[in-house]
């Protein structure tokens, strides 16, 4: 039993390694550092926002990590679905939950904030299935900044 829970603990370190923590911690910051450079005070929609574009980032980023399993047994062996930490079906459900609860989560805040929450998933798990080595590669990528950018203020302002 001292085992199995063991590798429970191991797998669930894993998925946290596969949601790339530190890039979520990056987004999270971004989006307080966007509130206030738009003159928006802390409230709970910031920190909702914070929480949709963090929940979004780590499944996209599990996802990724699941389309690439092949090259990284190859290249990053140390990975944890590679390493068998974590396998592959388990990382898709929980690249799918948290997706599904940052897009549902975003139904708290204003409709234009939910639709960009939307479009940035689908581009996130499309990055990794079609365009990670294709020219559409910046689009996929650039596209949700420049999204957030011109709708993130207008969703977090208070609602009249």
């Amino acid at each position: 039993m001292h085992s199995r829970d063991g590798s429970i603990l191991m797998a669930v370190l894993g998925l946290i390694r596969l949601t790339r923590p530190q890039n979520c911690l990056a987004a999270s910051g971004f989006v307080f550092l966007g509130a206030f450079l738009n003159d928006i005070s802390p409230s709970l929609r910031v920190v909702i926002a914070s929480v949709v574009v963090t929940s979004i980032l780590a499944g996209c980023n599990i996802y990724n990590d699941c389309a690439d399993i092949d090259i990284d047994r190859i290249n990053k062996p140390y990975r944890p679905l590679p390493r068998g930490v974590v396998s592959k079906q388990t990382a898709y459900y929980a690249a799918y939950i948290l997706i599904a609860f940052g897009v549902i989560t975003s139904l708290l805040l204003k409709f234009p904030f939910s639709v960009v929450a939307l479009i940035c998933s689908g581009l996130g798990i499309s990055y990794s299935l079609h365009f990670k080595n294709t020219v559409l590669v910046e689009i996929s990528l650039c596209l949700p900044c420049q999204l957030s950018q011109y709708y993130m203020a207008p969703c977090l302002r208070k609602m009249h």
